[in-house]
């Protein structure tokens, strides 16, 4: 025990020493790691200092300009990064007494230049120059002035940027889009930019500034032409994400160490936005065009144009093609600039300045200027609560703004068109708001269509966006889907018979269907359409009111007149012409008041209608013999006077009048359904014999006698003997079991 004891001891004192060394190993290293971190964050300050130090140096400027222009007042300062500005300075506001000139918080010089080579139009400025000093700051703010619109473009376009800052302007280009670039501070002289470091991002925001798009190309060395006058900028650096040039960095105002040689200069993408004015719908009239957003609009002279353009810009704008107005004289001569003509345009393109052109053309005058009318694809819907095939009409050219149709003149042909757009087959007008009142836009006054344009589009439309309606005189329309409709036959003797009457739509009365292009397989429809098995064509006399259908002409395998091809509402027809049919017709027959069912009171009622009883006069045992034989039975016996108890309901039948022979009551000649002097103390009814027994008596032998038959259980009785013949006595006699 003792040794193992101090074997112990001597493990515990290795372990300890280990435990030492160890701990100053762990020392030791993170004495060292706090060595390096710290050199590195001193070489990490340095080189951030360095840094700053040089962008300090690139930013800084002095308090007060060097160089100030001709009456200007304006202290530049230091923006404190790409994104935020700080202003020092003021401007003293001095109005000028020009009546063309709005002036801005800064003195305006009474010679700004008005020559017809120049636009201008001046913006408020807020000089915004890096300085080094951030303690104070100061916004000086300028009221735009008025843009003074020269007559034509000569190769010296001055467009200046309407944001508040520096201002620009782009000069002896070719176009409006591009030029050398100009600028100035406030109200002072006009001097170009070093292209120094010039590139797209500065570029870029020249162009912005401008109302134009994004830059398409820099131009160095003085491209353009050298100016004249003070180079104001160097050493621009923009981001690309300024409003205004003056916003970017760049050495002192006036400081420069360039020539004119090197003189700045940009070409632009313009947007090109188009308009039609002057047209009574907004898809029509005097073609206009705006390069950029600060420059005016202005028109596009006829020289070259072709139907081809036209279909171009109707599209550039929204619409589906567009044809030229040779006659411009209904929108009237424009005024102002002629952007634009001996323009080429292909299909593809997405902006009219993509096309090839002559800017501002020296030959033409405003009696030439472009016009054009495009095909608008209106869109229309029915609104109310009344169910979608009927409501209030409204229309919308496409930017998802509904108005109404002033009532003033709108008819069914208007309804007609409207509905057909929709995909139904006809309709009808409601005018005076029946539908309810839209708070939105009354659009049209009136449609004038025809009735067999295939959209309202197509309408001859006046009166676009009217202010001599109001939401109390809104349209509406009632439509007809096919397939739908109610029709019936009128002035018939019986129910299966008649002039044919429809009604399209609930809501909507009844009407006739002319008779121009009717025939059997018409009829036949129609007769199917209501039960019947089929039908002929029939004249009833003319009835009164609308006539809905014409040119109606069916295949005979559609079940509703309806799916045939027809003309909604003709023109060429009057209510002599109406239709008639005659189908083939079915009366069903019962027997009731007797508990037994070959006797009874005889009821009948045509496919449609409700049982009804027939009156006894005229009653006979040729009428009972064609009920029973209708009911499956041979044979049948007439009774008369309410025999089986009165019946309720209609008397349908007085002097039903059959031969005999017929195969139902249908068949039989009838004078007039629903037409009578009766009451059911005369109703009608029959005896029917479905097994009838034959016997001989009174005969010397068992093959003779007088013929005595018997229908059913009842009693034994003969036979008279009008029109007995032989024929009648060889069914007798097969009956018995002779030959």
């Amino acid at each position: 025990l003792s040794g193992q004891l101090s074997e112990e001891k001597s493990r515990s004192a290795q372990l300890e020493q280990n435990l030492t060394q160890l701990e100053y190993n762990l020392t030791r290293e993170l004495q060292e790691q706090e060595t390096r971190f710290q050199a590195d964050i001193v070489m990490i300050e340095q080189n951030l200092t360095r840094k700053l130090q040089e962008m300090e140096k690139r930013l800084k400027v002095k308090c007060s300009c060097d160089v100030q222009a001709p009456d200007d007042n304006v202290t530049p300062t230091k923006p404190t990064s790409p994104t935020e500005h700080t202003t020092a300075g003021q401007v003293s506001s001095t109005k000028p007494t020009s009546q063309t000139v709005e002036t801005f918080a800064g003195q305006v010089s009474s010679n700004y230049p008005t020559s017809p080579t120049e636009q201008t139009a001046l913006a408020a400025v807020s000089a915004k120059k890096p300085m080094l000093s951030t303690d104070t700051t100061s916004t000086a703010e300028v009221s735009p002035i008025k843009t003074v619109s020269p007559s034509s473009f000569s190769g010296t376009a001055e467009i200046l940027g309407l944001d508040i800052g520096i201002q620009v302007r782009l000069a002896d280009g070719s176009t409006p889009l591009e030029g050398r670039v100009e600028v100035r501070n406030a109200t002072g002289q006009w001097g170009s930019i070093c292209d120094d470091n010039w590139d797209l991002q500065d570029a870029h925001v020249v162009c912005r500034q401008l109302g134009f798009g994004a830059a398409l190309e820099v131009k160095l060395a003085g491209h353009f032409g050298e100016g004249s006058g003070n180079i104001w900028l160097d050493e621009v650096a923009c981001w690309g994400n300024e409003k205004n040039i003056g916003d970017c960095p760049a050495n002192p105002w006036g400081r420069s160490d360039c020539s004119h040689k090197e003189d700045a200069g940009v070409v632009c993408e313009g947007e090109g936005a188009l308009r039609l004015v002057a047209g009574h719908v907004p898809w029509e009239g005097r073609l206009e065009v705006r390069p950029g957003d600060t420059l005016d609009w202005g028109a596009v002279c006829n020289t070259g144009w072709s139907e081809a353009n036209a279909g171009v810009v109707c599209r550039l704008m929204g619409y589906t093609s567009g044809q030229n107005v040779a006659d411009i004289s209904p929108f009237g001569e424009g005024t102002g600039r002629i952007w634009f003509g001996d323009v080429t345009c292909g299909n593809d393109v997405s902006n009219i300045l993509s096309c090839a052109l002559t800017w501002e053309p020296t030959s033409c005058d405003h009696s030439m200027d472009v016009a054009v009318k495009c095909q608008a694809d209106l869109s229309v819907r029915l609104t109310g609560d009344q169910g979608p095939s009927q409501g209030r009409v409204e229309i919308s050219t496409g930017n998802g703004e509904w108005g109404t149709i002033c009532g003033d003149g709108f008819n069914d042909r208007d309804a007609q068109v409207v509905c057909r757009q929709l995909g139904y087959v006809g309709g009808v007008a409601v005018v005076g708001g029946d539908f309810g009142e839209e708070t939105g836009e009354v659009w049209l006054d009136t449609l004038n269509c025809v009735g067999d344009e295939s959209s309202v589009s197509t309408c001859e439309l006046s009166g676009w966006k009217t202010d001599n309606c109001t939401h109390k005189g809104d349209t509406g329309a009632i439509c007809v889907s096919p397939g739908d409709g109610d029709i019936r036959l009128v002035e018939g003797h019986v129910p299966w018979e008649g002039r044919l009457d429809i009604r399209p739509a609930e809501s909507i009365h009844w009407g006739a269907v002319c008779n121009r292009g009717w025939s059997d397989v018409n009829a036949g429809v129609v007769c199917r359409q209501m039960g019947y098995s089929g039908g002929v064509a029939a004249a009833f006399g003319a009835g009164t009111g609308k006539i809905w259908l014409g040119d109606v002409t069916c295949s005979g395998k559609e079940n509703n007149i309806t799916s045939c091809d027809f003309t909604w509402q003709p023109s060429n027809c009057d209510r002599s012409h109406d239709v008639g049919v005659t189908c083939r017709g079915e009366v069903f027959v019962r027997l009731n008041g007797s508990q037994d069912p070959l006797e009874g009171r005889v009821e009948i009622r045509d496919i449609q209608g409700e049982w009804g009883t027939i009156c006894d006069k005229g009653w006979d045992g040729r009428d009972a013999q064609v009920v029973c034989r209708q009911l499956g039975y041979p044979v049948g016996f007439a009774r008369m006077g309410g025999a089986f108890g009165e019946g309720t309901g209609p008397i349908w039948l007085e002097n039903l009048n059959c031969s005999g022979h017929e195969a139902s009551v249908a068949d039989c000649h009838i004078s007039s359904w629903g037409s009578h002097d009766c009451a059911h103390g005369n109703d009608v009814g029959v005896i029917c014999a479905g097994n009838v027994s034959v016997r001989l008596r009174g005969g010397v032998n068992s093959t003779e006698g007088r013929v005595e038959v018997r229908p059913g259980d009842g009693e034994w009785g003969t036979i008279c003997d009008d029109n007995w013949d032989d024929r009648d006595a060889l069914v007798m006699c097969r009956q018995l079991g002779y030959y």
